[in-house]
């Protein structure tokens, strides 16, 4: 499998850019991180064993020259030639046998030319290999022949010497031994006399301090990538943050809602991805209004024409017709009006959408609820006279008080809802109905409703019934089913919330369960307060 389709599987297209921008930037991270550690533990054990060397150097050292003047005093501070005399001397007067235990091990004649103690030649100073130099003898190292006892000294346990015997021959400087059946790093010291210095240390313990310190190297790296990556997801999201912003915009809009979206805060690389959206919003915007204003041109138009049918239509039902064509004139001037009905909705309905009266009045007019009730009610009297419907109207004025003003609200926007409420009403209540409407105004809400004994909504239908032209089948009554469509419409640009329920439970009227539509419109007092 190449990696690219590697990519496409562990990335599919279409998945969360900020994902995706994480994922590849923890697995980046994960691979140096991981990388680093490794150098970094490999190259701090290496340095630690080095280290552990020079210690190790540095006690044989220390021992060495401790021995070197306790056996010469002064050894220290002598000019070379004099110690060269006074170690011959020594030699002359040592036993010329076997070789014995001398101070810190046992010693071999013969020894070849000495580097003076206190030589700083050395070019590596600090080095394991330059301590040894400083206190061995020059031409060589020297070596115990395997076989042979060898005092060893065990800096672990504080300097505690053992005895032990090495299967092969073990030369100056450092190497890797047995003892008593465990590995040792042993360092071995020829002084110029011939003994020497042997310093050793576990092996175990060695690689156990070293792997300590190598972990503590390691650590603050693994520490710091949990927080590294928080910090990286941290920034990606703060950087996705205005996009996020964006979608949660445009998921709350109304669907009639086209102002473009904020670009101020978006980053510069979706900057043209969001500009374009709002290019197509402003398109949209305009399809739909030349539609919305073809569509409230034609209704218009037609009005006028058939407007001028009905009148004719009431004038030929005056003149003297034969019996059998009264009923086709009534029924024609019947038709006119409902045509004439229909098609005034139908511009309500497209200036609704088209956005109008969606804001509150010009220059933040104040009106009054009484004068728009009445404007309302006066031409819808003689309908419902004929039905000898009663009006209930309460909660416009309060007791003993003047009328309060309403603010804040567009009465426009108001007057379109209460109209198709209040023809509703009309329409669907029965004979000897009564119809009430109530006003109640709140801390940050004018809530108005209106109730008629009509038929009524089923539950089921409460949904549909503001989608535009649905009727509810089996009612007997004649309409355009644009009534509560437009209710909506306006409601919604008010930020207004329309609610249906029944005005009388079923069982409990026998006039039927009626309607009670409220409409809840706030007026933003209570943020001001």
């Amino acid at each position: 499998m190449s990696f690219e389709n590697v990519l496409k599987k562990a990335f599919p297209p279409g998945g969360s850019v900020l994902l995706r921008t994480v994922a590849a930037l923890v697995t980046a991270l994960f691979v140096f991180t991981a990388a680093t550690a490794y150098i970094t533990y490999r190259n701090t054990k290496a340095d630690a064993l080095a280290s552990q060397d020079v210690e190790l150097a540095e006690v044989a050292s220390s021992l060495a020259r401790a021995d070197v003047v306790n056996r010469i005093p002064g050894a220290l501070t002598m000019a070379p030639e004099t110690f060269e005399r006074a170690l011959e001397d020594e030699m002359k007067s040592g036993p010329q046998d076997e070789p014995e235990w001398h101070g810190r091990g046992r010693g071999h004649r013969g020894m070849g030319r000495h580097r003076h103690m206190r030589d700083g030649g050395c070019p590596w100073s600090g080095t394991a290999e330059c301590l040894l130099a400083d206190v061995s003898p020059e031409g060589g190292r020297m070596s115990i022949p395997a076989g042979r006892d060898v005092l060893v000294r065990m800096r672990h346990t504080g300097g505690q010497a053992e005895v032990a015997r090495f299967d092969e021959a073990v030369k100056g400087g450092f190497s890797n031994v047995s003892i008593n059946g465990d590995e040792h790093r042993l360092c071995l010291i020829f002084l110029p006399d011939g003994s020497y210095t042997a310093v050793a240390d576990p092996l175990s313990v060695i690689e156990e301090e070293a792997q300590a310190r190598a972990y503590a190297a390691v650590t603050p790296l693994l520490i710091l990538l949990p927080i590294l990556l928080g910090v990286v997801a941290g920034v990606l999201w703060l950087t996705f943050r205005p996009l996020q912003r964006a979608a949660e915009d445009v998921r709350k809009r109304d669907e009639n809602r086209f102002t473009p979206l904020p670009v101020e805060k978006v980053p510069s690389e979706t900057r043209p991805f969001v500009e374009a959206v709002n290019d197509l919003l402003a398109r949209v915007e305009a399809a739909r209004v030349r539609e919305l204003r073809f569509s409230a041109d034609a209704a218009h138009e037609l009005r006028s024409p058939l407007t001028s049918l009905t009148i004719e239509a009431e004038h030929l039902a005056k003149l003297p017709l034969p019996d059998e064509a009264k009923p086709v004139v009534a029924n024609l001037t019947q038709g006119l009006e409902r045509a004439v009905h229909q098609l005034s909705q139908l511009l309500h309905f497209a200036r609704a959408q088209a956005g109008e009266a969606d804001a509150p009045n010009a220059e933040n007019e104040s009106w009054y609820l009484s004068e728009l009730i009445g404007r309302l009610l006066e031409p819808l009297l003689d309908a419902a006279d004929k039905k000898e419907i009663e009006w209930f109207v309460s909660g416009v004025e309060e007791e003993g008080a003047k009328e309060a003003p309403v603010e804040g609200i567009s009465s426009s926007a108001l007057e379109a809802i209460l109209r198709n409420l209040l023809e509703n009403a009309v329409r669907y209540s029965p004979e000897k109905g009564r119809i009430a409407v109530k006003v109640s105004r709140e801390v940050e809400a004018l809530v108005l409703s209106v109730t008629n004994d009509g038929p009524g909504i089923p539950e089921s239908e409460r949904e549909r019934v503001f989608d535009p032209f649905y009727r509810i089948p089996g009612t007997g009554v004649s309409g355009t089913g644009l009534g509560l469509a437009i209710v909506k419409t306006y409601a919604d640009r008010l930020g207004a919330v329309v609610t249906l329920e029944d005005a009388h439970p079923e069982g409990e009227d026998e006039r039927g369960r009626g309607l009670t539509v409220t409409v809840r419109v706030p007026t933003g007092r209570g943020k001001e307060a």
